[in-house]
């Protein structure tokens, strides 16, 4: 909360000279950060308006990026945060057309093996059951480093972590 802020909160009680003297204020600032903020709450309120506007003519499917380049065309110049801050507290939601990126390709061919745990991820003690998987971490350009961990379920502790090499995008396995 600003200075400013609190001394509108509390001008009623105290009055605003004297929160202005106690906090190292001007009243001249306090009135002018006031018009300000009653002048920008305007403005927003117009801008709400004609966002509206635009979200109904695009059938409700125009976003914070199409928002702006619409606002920026047809209105005063418009930063992309500020339009993303307003549609966010005024619940205007564009709709997402793209498709989630896919980042596993099932094997039709493959074989299903079974839960041997039954997801029931508890062992009594050290040694008994082990769980382990793979991921793959950027390194450079297009290639990628694949990292497999192994955990002791009882412990939780790291059992291995065996790297298995560099791998260009659908290529060959490189290294180790």
């Amino acid at each position: 909360m600003s200075r400013f802020q609190f001394v509108d909160d509390h001008h009623t009680t105290h009055g605003v000279k004297r929160l202005c003297q106690v906090l190292g204020l001007n009243r001249s600032s306090f009135y002018r950060w006031r018009a300000r903020r009653d002048a920008r709450r305007d403005v927003g309120k117009a801008l709400v308006k004609r966002m509206r506007e635009y979200h109904q003519e695009f059938d409700g499917a125009i976003g914070v990026r199409r928002m702006t380049i619409e606002l920026n065309e047809k209105a005063e110049p418009i930063n992309r945060k500020r339009v993303e801050q307003l549609m966010r507290t005024h619940n205007i939601v564009g709709v997402n057309l793209r498709k989630p990126k896919k980042t596993t390709v099932k094997d039709q061919g493959a074989r299903v093996v079974e839960d041997f745990l039954k997801r029931k991820f508890r062992a009594e003690a050290p040694n008994q059951v082990y769980v382990g998987d793979i991921t793959y971490l950027p390194c450079g350009q297009r290639q990628f480093l694949y990292l497999a961990t192994v955990i002791d379920v009882c412990s939780r502790r790291l059992f291995q972590i065996p790297v298995l090499g560099i791998r260009k995008r659908r290529g060959p396995v490189i290294g180790q």
